[in-house]
């Protein structure tokens, strides 16, 4: 009942943030889609000091509010991550099936079968002293594409463009933003003379 009661709450904290904010989610399941080992470093290095930070505060009893509020901020932090690698999980399982379904449908399916799994192995006892790990590592990749934009790390920012070459020639940029092919040249032809 707790495993299905901890699948349900996720499921439902989860639609109601794709709800508000379906671009966020959407966009750092991309990120964590095209930079994957970036975002799980990042995630997995946030979740952990924060978890080491709040367990800190909580022992010392008189910074317990400070505890409180960067527990509030790993939860909030996992539940993004989560949401975003929930989506991206119900999306390759759709692909098996070939289905197709609005994304918010996708993100429950993924929530039920990583939540899910989840809650079973606390409901039979398995690794439950490293579940709370287990969990965070899960969202880490989420956790480190929302933060990647804010620490300014990666690729998020277009393309990567190589200086020129100096001594080389530019090539002409169109009022679009497009490079202009160079126009070609005609061969020329000795003309003979009389």
């Amino acid at each position: 009942l707790g495993a299905a009661l901890l699948t349900v709450i996720v499921a439902v904290l989860a639609w109601l943030l794709y709800t508000v904010q379906p671009d966020l989610v959407r966009k750092v399941r991309r990120t964590a889609e095209e930079q994957p080992a970036l975002s799980f470093a990042v995630g997995a290095i946030v979740n952990v000091g924060l978890l080491f930070v709040t367990f800190i505060f909580f022992v010392t009893v008189c910074l317990i509010p400070l505890g409180m509020a960067t527990g509030l901020l790993l939860i909030l932090l996992n539940l993004v991550g989560w949401s975003a690698i929930s989506l991206w999980v119900g999306e390759r399982l759709s692909q098996y099936g070939r289905s197709s379904a609005q994304p918010v449908t996708y993100m429950i399916l993924g929530i039920l079968v990583t939540a899910g799994a989840v809650g079973i192995l606390w409901a039979f006892g398995c690794w439950r002293t490293c579940i709370v790990l287990i969990i965070l590592l899960i969202s880490a990749p989420g956790v480190g594409a929302l933060l990647i934009p804010w620490l300014k790390l990666g690729s998020q920012y277009g393309p990567r463009r190589t200086p020129p070459t100096p001594g080389a020639p530019s090539a002409p940029v169109s009022p679009t933003g497009t490079i202009v092919p160079p126009a070609p040249v005609e061969p020329v032809t000795p003309t003979a003379s009389t």
